[in-house]
């Protein structure tokens, strides 16, 4: 391993088991840190603050953007449980350690690797993915676990990863078979993809 810190990007839509994934790979593997994801969204049920992402109010949030505290920041446009559009606010703080895992979107990714200061940083995609039924299926059921379930927003967060992760789209940024992986099994995927990331530090 040289000097530089790694960052491996976990990318895929939603509910395909990324967040499981990543919680199982620092358990297994101390040396990898957990980069927890800043948001102005309101938190789900089974959410706490600082494990599953920082949640925190708009107001805060273009404060840490001002002062430079984020690899990337986006912003989404939602329809909110009374059915009115809204606006989340997802952010990815730079971090610390040598070695570092998070989640998130082909759209995150694309703007950490166009920030112009990583250049301390080893970054590499690894693509998360599940047969579209079994997806939709999560979804839904992740979705029937909160207080008042916005089944409008699941439908718009699955089409709109649809486009989001085209097969163009994955090539464009380095993704192919040697880094997708199918999660279907999570002990399984959990087991290839530190495999994958072991030989990747090696080198």
């Amino acid at each position: 391993m040289n000097n530089k810190k790694f960052i491996f990007c976990i990318l895929g839509k939603s509910s395909v088991g990324k967040d499981t994934l990543i919680n199982r790979l620092t358990t297994l593997n101390c040396d990898l840190t957990k980069v927890i994801p800043t948001t102005t969204r309101p938190p789900r049920k089974y959410e706490k603050d600082g494990r599953d992402y920082y949640f925190t109010d708009r107001k805060s949030f273009m404060r840490n953007v001002d002062n430079g505290q984020f690899m990337e920041h986006r912003k989404y446009d939602v329809i909110d449980k009374s059915g009115k559009p809204d606006s989340w606010f997802y952010g990815t703080r730079f971090p610390k350690s040598q070695v570092s895992v998070l989640t998130g979107s082909l759209v995150m990714y694309e703007m950490i690797i166009s920030n112009p200061n990583i250049e301390d940083y080893s970054i590499y995609p690894i693509y998360v993915t599940v047969p579209d039924e079994e997806r939709l299926y999560r979804m839904i059921m992740r979705e029937k676990k909160n207080w008042n379930p916005n089944y409008r927003e699941v439908a718009r967060r699955f089409i709109s990863d649809n486009n989001d992760f085209s097969d163009d789209k994955l090539k464009s940024v380095g993704i192919g078979e040697t880094n997708t992986f199918i999660n279907v099994d999570i002990d399984v995927v959990t087991g290839e993809v530190s495999n994958y990331i072991k030989e990747i530090l090696n080198k």
